[in-house]
């Protein structure tokens, strides 16, 4: 071995400490060429596997379907509608109705839970809440809505139009 370092040392002009350093490196290139030869034979494996396409398949047809109601060709499916998957796609979120606006102003002193939730901004637990505030006091102003939790000025701005305190 130190007969071939001393001959390579003479041939190039190196010291042995750069031969130590490029054979390090050489080795190192060896094992990494090792294995990405290793890892390309695994995966061809399942290159032309007719089961993974299938599994593959079958996961892109479930993704289509969700929450969306439409097959794979994105026609309406009306069992698909019924039985759609239970998993979320969050490309593709569900759409919901816009509820409809009341056509006439609702008096929010009165109002039962089911017309406070037509109300623009309104759910149920915001009607519960509406319905609690007036039981403790009556709203004197629209804008007295504003003091029930949960009802801001950009949430007030949003249904005034559709209220009244008489």
């Amino acid at each position: 071995m130190n007969n071939l370092e001393s001959k390579i040392q003479q041939l190039l002009g190196i010291t042995k400490n750069e031969i130590t350093f490029v054979s390090i490196i050489l080795i190192g290139l060896l094992i990494g060429l090792l294995i990405k030869l290793t890892n390309a034979n695994y995966l061809h494996r399942f290159q032309n596997n007719p089961t993974v396409y299938s599994l593959l398949d079958s996961i892109a047809e479930i993704r289509k379907t969700t929450f969306i109601g439409v097959d794979a060709s994105n026609q309406v499916d009306v069992k698909l509608v019924t039985l759609d998957t239970s998993v979320k796609d969050e490309k593709r979120p569900f759409q919901s109705k816009k509820k409809e606006l009341p056509k006439t102003k609702i008096n929010i002193n009165t109002a039962s839970k089911s017309q406070l939730m037509t109300l623009p901004g309104v759910g149920e637990k915001t009607a519960d809440l509406i319905i609690e505030f007036r039981k403790k006091q009556t709203f004197r102003t629209s804008r007295d809505l504003m003091k029930v939790k949960g009802i801001g000025i950009k949430k007030y701005e949003k249904m005034a139009p559709y209220i009244t305190t008489n």
